[in-house]
């Protein structure tokens, strides 16, 4: 049949309507006049959908489930085939009174635009089970002036155009996606904390979202954003995610047990009153912006802004990590790598116990080491650039890498833009087979606003005992290791093996006088590979025919 339909529409009064079966139908026609479908006025009303049954609304009409206070309605969607479509309508789950849905079993929910909550009532819409799918047309708001709670679980499908969590609604406004094969795609933006509104978002156990136009949590005044990613969940994007922003806001994002968070660009921001966290931690939880990642504003005054990096998790910034005025890099026991740009200094990069500060490329801001904390430059070897201050405290590592003469540039530097302050320890690790001949200087440090202090130890590996050395100034601004004898390495070069066209291709620094060793299997007996290498670009190459190769190579002193 073809109208509009209601259950439960007066106080006191029950409707349960059943479609069930799959050449079962209900066709709901809405007009210029209004009507639609009414699942639970001020009375109780249900409506089952089983079996392949369907249900659609057309037209102008308008699903309310759950109308007037202290009334309640629900829709319960059960079994393959079994759908209520309204693509052409809003769906309004806890108008005044409590609204419930629920899509399971390959069953599926469709609207123009789907609204959980405007009324204070315990407002839920759950989409569970593998091949169970949701399809919003136009937006999902959870939680617009009531109370909301969204649940996409166990493989269902979701496909959103824009998803908001918290719509000028200060209530606990929450999404909740989880679970393998569970994903919500489709979607322009995805915004948490909207308009004064409260909401979080949660995802786990490998559930992924993909808005294509970026993600925003607690961006807008007076708002309170949250989002967690836990258990190998990901959001990525091809766009940028904000945290905070706004004016009196609350924003935290958390990203944990290998949770993923994957940007064009992260900023996070709070203006004064207001504050921005992002914790990243456990191994192998990771963000990663393709090019910049900026804590704290640029100028001006700024509340609270900190992201915090532990235990094994990785930060990743392509082209720059920023931190602003307000804003605060905690490393604690983490790994921030860094790629390369150009931009003033300000804000602080605290590295702390167990933290680890790496990259070859920027870092801005005033960089502060404390006890347990470390700066490993370049990526073996490179430059690390910090636009502004550094100060090592007590206890503290700077550890650099060499892996060749002085005129290669094979070696680690931290370049700084302005002064130094040095305390702690320095390694300097010898590696790839290089060992340094009397008389060769590495310029290690530079500080365009000069040094103050002296390291409390320094530790030299990769050479035997018997190498000496000495610390010496570059003018008042840089810090160079200065050998005084001929080392003697004690690690033999990386051995690399790619394979070519028509050959195995062989190729190790040319460090050293190595001999490169061949044998069938292990344990096995080795042989000297009598073909000489070829050397270019301070690297030596040697080819081997398919029919030469073995499957063993080392090389030895």
């Amino acid at each position: 049949g073809a109208l509009s339909g209601g259950m439960g529409l007066f106080a006191g009064s029950h409707g349960d309507v059943a479609v069930s079966g799959a050449f079962s139908e209900w066709s709901i026609h809405g007009s210029s006049a209004g009507g639609g479908l009414l699942v639970g006025g001020a009375g109780t009303g249900v409506l089952r959908v089983e079996s392949g049954g369907a249900v659609r609304v057309n037209g102008s009409a308008v699903v309310v489930v759950g109308r007037e206070p202290g009334g309640a309605g629900s829709i319960r969607l059960r079994g393959f085939g079994s759908v209520v479509d309204a693509s052409q309508a809003p769906i309004v789950v806890g108008q005044g009174g409590q609204g419930v849905v629920e899509a399971d079993d390959s069953s599926g929910l469709r609207a123009d635009r789907l609204i959980v909550g405007r009324s204070s009532a315990d407002n839920r819409v759950t989409v569970s089970g593998q091949d169970t799918l949701l399809g919003v047309l136009d937006e999902l708001v959870v939680g617009e002036g009531g109370r909301g709670t969204f649940e996409l679980r166990r493989g269902a499908q979701g496909v959103v155009r824009r998803l908001v969590v918290g719509r000028e609604s200060r209530a606990d406004n929450v999404v909740v996606i989880g679970d393998p094969g569970t994903r919500l795609s489709g979607s322009d933006r995805i915004d948490v904390g909207e308009w004064n509104g409260r909401g979080r978002l949660e995802m786990f156990s490998a559930a992924e979202a993909r808005p294509s136009a970026g993600l925003s949590v607690g961006i807008y005044d007076g708002s309170d954003g949250s989002l967690l990613l836990d258990r190998d969940a990901s959001i990525v994007t091809p766009k940028d995610v904000i945290v905070g922003g706004g004016a009196g806001s609350v924003a935290t994002a958390t990203i944990r047990g290998g949770g993923v968070l994957d940007a064009m660009d992260i900023l996070i921001f709070a203006k004064p009153g207001a504050s921005a966290t992002v914790v990243v931690t456990n191994l192998p939880s990771y963000l990663s912006a393709a090019r910049d990642i900026q804590i704290g504003f640029g100028r001006g005054l700024a509340g609270t802004t900190l992201m915090r990096a532990g235990d094994g998790a990785l930060v990743s910034a392509g082209a720059a990590l920023t931190v602003g005025v307000g804003g605060r890099l905690e490393v604690l026991g983490a790994r921030v790598a860094v790629g390369a740009t150009e931009f003033p200094p300000s804000g602080t990069v605290r590295v702390g116990p167990g933290g680890r500060l790496t990259g070859a490329g920027r870092v801005q801001g005033r960089v502060e080491i404390v006890s347990g904390g470390a700066v490993f430059p370049g990526s073996s070897p490179g430059t690390l650039t910090l636009e502004g201050d550094y100060a090592q405290t007590a206890g503290a590592r700077l550890e650099i890498e060499i892996t060749g003469a002085p005129a290669s540039a094979r070696y680690d530097v931290l370049e700084l833009t302005g002064s130094a302050s040095i305390g702690g320890s320095l390694v300097i690790h010898f590696v790839d087979g290089f060992a340094p001949k009397a008389g060769q200087r590495f310029e290690f440090l530079t500080a365009a606003g000069g040094i103050r202090g002296a390291f409390a130890g320094v530790e030299v590996t990769g050479v035997a005992a018997g190498f000496a050395y000495i610390l010496a100034p570059v003018d008042a601004d840089g810090l160079s290791l200065v050998a005084e004898n001929d080392g003697v390495a004690t690690t033999a070069p990386e051995l690399e093996i790619v394979a070519g066209e028509g050959s195995a291709v062989l190729s190790w620094a040319a460090n050293g006088n190595w001999i490169l060793e061949s044998s069938s299997g292990l344990p096995g007996t080795w042989h000297p590979v009598p073909d000489q290498p070829v050397i270019r670009n301070d690297r030596y190459f040697l080819s081997l025919p398919d029919s030469a190769s073995v499957a063993f190579y080392r090389l030895r002193p």
